[in-house]
């Protein structure tokens, strides 16, 4: 059941008629009702701030998917612009799901830019990082190679 404060007036009227017929209490009448709204004002509702509604909040969901879709073309296009011929070759020749990637890079390795730690989550699950599962045979350095290229697009 959801918090009382956020029960409609009616239906929490309801709710104390029904909890009153189970028991032997007198019938409250309209009047008495309108009593204990005036004195502890049950019509009145909560004012609940920070609440936000499914409108705006679908809204502000599909505007944050579009920065986000917008950011990722952006650092695939930076990534395809390398000059490094040997990079873009691993980075097209290993990636399953580039957007993938990228997601997973900007939201794990922007803000702690450890390469080891980057080869670690790549080798114990590439396809859940977006890449295909032979990427774990690439030598270290071409790994590497590869890190700094996604850090630098994203950045």
């Amino acid at each position: 059941m959801i918090a009382y404060e956020f029960i409609p007036v009616a239906d929490r009227i309801a709710i104390i008629q029904f909890i009153r017929k189970m028991s032997d209490f007198p019938e409250v009448t309209n009047t008495e009702i309108a009593d204990l709204d005036q004195t502890y004002s049950l019509s009145k509702g909560v004012i609940s701030p920070n609440n936000v509604s499914l409108a705006t909040a679908t809204k502000k969901i599909a505007e944050e998917s579009e920065l986000v879709k917008a950011n990722i073309v952006n650092v695939l296009e930076k990534i395809n612009s390398n000059t490094d011929q040997q990079v873009l070759s691993i980075f097209n020749n290993y990636v399953l799901d580039k957007e993938k990637v990228v997601s997973v890079f900007n939201r794990d390795f922007t803000q702690n830019k450890d390469a080891e730690l980057f080869i670690n989550k790549l080798m114990i699950s590439p396809v859940a990082n977006g890449f295909k599962p032979n990427i774990v045979e690439l030598p270290k350095e071409e790994l590497i190679k590869l890190f700094n290229v996604l850090a630098n697009a994203i950045s």
